[in-house]
């Protein structure tokens, strides 16, 4: 379809593009794209954390990116609280979109409070529950925040009020691409690990 959009999927168009690949994009949930991979029904899956459960049916490529995420809450909220934990301890609701996972350190924090979270189908309208204050705020990677912000804001004004806010989330997560070993050859991670480097040296 023509609805995905996003730095991820930007990213992986262009890398595969330039490889001699064709890409097209479905959208499942987290478990059933798992599923899908380990029977080589897809090819790829995007931005995953590493799990020693797919290590039989899925190569890890050999570049990653590393995301330190922030939240984002309405300015009003700014400075209230300097922990995921506090803010959350004191009652404030985040949104998860869709099936997000952030790492082992906020995953932790999240599970324990999960009386405070509140899912969504996808980050604008998670950004669009934040502004019309529905909850108090969204765990994002930055540049995936500078996107979806940007997009939204000419047809939403209350956009313009979020900001990252200084709460400390802990360290960095590393997320991978997924290549299912059923359906795509070694030497095509090898190429993929390739051009991704050469991107990277390059700052593209």
């Amino acid at each position: 379809g023509n609805d995905f959009a996003g730095i991820d999927i930007e990213l992986i168009k262009e890398v595969l593009h330039r490889i001699g690949c064709e890409v097209v994009f479905v959208r499942l949930s987290f478990k059933r794209a798992i599923q899908e991979l380990e029977h080589g029904s897809v090819d790829i899956i995007g931005s995953m954390l590493r799990s020693s459960r797919t290590d039989d049916f899925a190569y890890y490529p050999k570049h990653h990116h590393c995301v330190m995420f922030r939240m984002y809450v309405v300015s009003k909220k700014m400075g209230e609280h300097s922990t995921l934990e506090e803010f959350l301890a004191a009652g404030n609701r985040i949104v998860v979109p869709g099936n997000s996972s952030y790492g082992a350190t906020i995953d932790d924090i999240i599970s324990r409070y999960s009386s405070g979270v509140v899912k969504c189908k996808n980050v604008e309208i998670g950004l669009q529950m934040l502004a019309k204050k529905h909850v108090e705020g969204i765990i994002l990677d930055p540049t995936v925040a500078k996107y979806h912000i940007e997009r939204l804001m000419p047809k939403n004004d209350s956009i313009s009020m979020i900001r990252a806010a200084p709460i400390y989330l802990g360290p960095p997560s590393k997320f991978y691409m997924l290549f299912s070993k059923h359906t795509v050859s070694s030497s095509i991670v090898a190429r993929y690990n390739e051009e991704l480097g050469l991107m990277q040296d390059r700052g593209e």
